[in-house]
């Protein structure tokens, strides 16, 4: 299971109305649970500030992993081992069965109110996401920059996915650097 940044909304126009009527019970425990009503989300993405939208797309990204994985079992297709990371580890456990969707939700939110009071209390303060290049990379371009005091790897998803923290300012310098150096994303 993918983690954050990976929510292909997409996928709902390919769903059939069994995992459609799926997807509306989970949508539906979201908005009991949150107040957040995803349909609405789908439709007017860009009223929803950068968290809050982030945490629908977790969201959203949790519901059709789980719908995914139920239609793998309907179908007889159990696997062995269920991997994920990220985002992807809260969605296994609910697809394994180790904690509720609503625990998944309860859990989100809570990282959801971190990073607003975050926000709030330290507002110079940003996290972002460097795709396509290594955790060697991302050393040399902050020390090339010499923004170590400044910015630090938070997290090396997968050889190619890196998370820095720091100041707004020179974050957004080492990901316009990371983008010029052939960053994927960043």
């Amino acid at each position: 299971f993918q983690g954050v940044g990976k929510c292909d909304i997409q996928l709902l126009n390919c769903l059939n109305s069994k995992q459609l009527f799926l997807f509306s019970e989970y949508a539906s425990i979201v908005y009991n649970e949150t107040k957040l009503d995803l349909y609405d989300y789908l439709e007017n993405q860009t009223r929803y500030p950068d968290i809050e939208g982030n945490f629908a797309s977790w969201l959203m990204t949790g519901i059709l992993d789980i719908i995914m994985f139920r239609t793998l079992v309907d179908n007889k297709i159990t696997p062995d081992y269920i991997v994920g990371y990220s985002l992807g580890l809260n969605n296994v456990m609910v697809c394994t069965g180790a904690i509720t969707f609503k625990d998944s939700i309860h859990i989100l939110n809570g990282i959801k109110d971190i990073l607003i009071n975050t926000k709030k209390e330290l507002p110079e303060c940003d996290m972002g996401v460097i795709i396509g290049l290594t955790y060697a990379d991302v050393i040399n371009i902050i020390s090339t920059l010499n923004v170590k005091n400044e910015v630090l790897i938070a997290s090396e998803n997968t050889d190619n996915f890196i998370v820095i923290s720091g100041f707004k300012k020179e974050i957004m310098e080492v990901l316009d650097f990371a983008l010029s150096e052939g960053a994927l994303r960043a």
